[in-house]
């Protein structure tokens, strides 16, 4: 994977880290005597907070989360995970969930400690957000007090964890409660990779992988950009319990393509360079350091035939990449130079003739990310 490839992957990960960590909590609960310390208890990256298990005693003692894995299209997967517990064990529990949907507001009964809470749920829509009206879910806790809330997660969040204080000791106690506020990062199609290059009549094994161990199939459909590279198969499954599969690429004619793969509405794409196939009846041929031209950036190439050979060079498309000279007579040593220069952003065929006989390569040119 090259440096340019690993940096746009890092770039997602930090803005959907960003998104969910910027998210507005709901407020808590009032505490009339104070005290307490805070505490916030989370669900997974790729989970949403569908309901809450409490444990009662005088007044609420314990709560957990109970969370689940969401897709990109909203659809809740594999099976309920709890959250950690925070306070006192209580004696047995009470549960409040959300079914389908995700948790997405909350409402409480207070004295000096919360006595009840209530869970308001909304649907789960694309990307994690939620819509629609929230609807509230049965009361769970003990005893009666002052009503506070509802309160509901802002800019169409779901809720992903629990926040509130609490005390410890001889009798813990719920003191204050209220919602973390978030966007998962959906279950799903994480990456497609694809190696840098293949020659024509080729062929090279893809990847695409999940973002985390499969907790259902993941069907993706493959699709290709241009005719210089087929997929025979044309998708990928990745197996429940997987994280990636392979599937085959072959090359066709000298070239760049894109690689582009699709799972509930999440496309995964890379690039492929494809090279022309070798002529053999060709007496010459040319090398060429980088992977990568930038826009703007002078690379020497370097070409190999007999003393005394005068070869013509070009490039295809000299919007992408121009050389110079055009023309070149090798010295006595075997070999020359001639320069390329990137213009703009996409591949070229960089041909160099012999009488009669070419040695192409494809070269890819590129700006700079940012």
């Amino acid at each position: 994977m090259n440096a340019i490839r690993v940096l746009s992957i890092a770039i997602a990960m930090l803005l959907a880290a960003a998104m969910r960590s910027s998210a507005q909590d709901t407020p808590m609960s009032p505490d009339p005597d104070g005290g307490g310390a805070a505490f916030t208890i989370v669900c997974g990256r790729d989970q949403v907070l569908r309901g809450i298990t409490i444990k009662p005693a005088l007044a609420i003692v314990g709560v957990m989360g109970i969370c689940r894995s969401i897709t990109n299209d909203g659809v809740l997967v594999g099976q309920d995970s709890l959250t950690r517990l925070e306070g006192g064990g209580g004696t047995g529990g009470q549960t409040s969930n959300c079914g389908n949907q995700a948790a997405a507001g909350i409402g409480a009964w207070y004295t000096v400690a919360v006595q009840t809470v209530q869970i308001w749920c909304k649907a789960i829509g694309s990307a994690g957000a939620v819509s629609g009206t929230a609807s509230p879910q049965p009361v769970v806790g003990v005893g009666t007090g002052a009503a506070w809330g509802p309160f509901n997660c802002t800019q169409n969040n779901p809720a992903v964890g629990v926040i509130g204080m609490a005390t410890s000791g001889v009798v813990s106690v719920i003191q204050r409660i209220g919602l973390k506020c978030g966007r998962p990062v959906p279950f799903g199609l994480r990456d497609l990779l694809l190696p840098f290059s293949i020659t024509a009549g080729n062929s090279a094994q893809g990847r695409v992988r999940a973002t985390r161990q499969a907790l259902i199939a993941l069907n993706v459909a493959i699709t290709t950009s241009s005719d210089a590279i087929v997929v025979p198969d044309n998708s990928a499954s990745i197996g429940e319990g997987a994280s990636e599969k392979t599937f085959t690429v072959r090359g066709i004619a000298g070239g760049c393509a894109t690689i582009t793969g699709s799972n509930r509405g999440i496309t995964r794409s890379d690039q492929l360079v494809v090279h022309p196939a070798i002529d053999p009846m060709a007496r010459l041929s040319f090398s060429f350091q980088d992977q990568i031209l930038l826009v703007g950036q002078n690379r020497d190439a370097t070409l190999t035939a007999a003393a005394g050979s005068e070869i013509s060079v070009r490039s295809s498309n000299t919007n992408v990449a121009t050389v110079s000279p055009a023309t070149i007579t090798v010295g006595s040593s075997g070999s020359a130079t001639f320069q390329i220069r990137g213009a703009g952003d996409g591949c070229t065929l960089i041909n160099a003739t012999l009488n009669g006989r070419s040695f192409r390569k494809t070269v890819k040119v590129m700006t700079l990310p940012g």
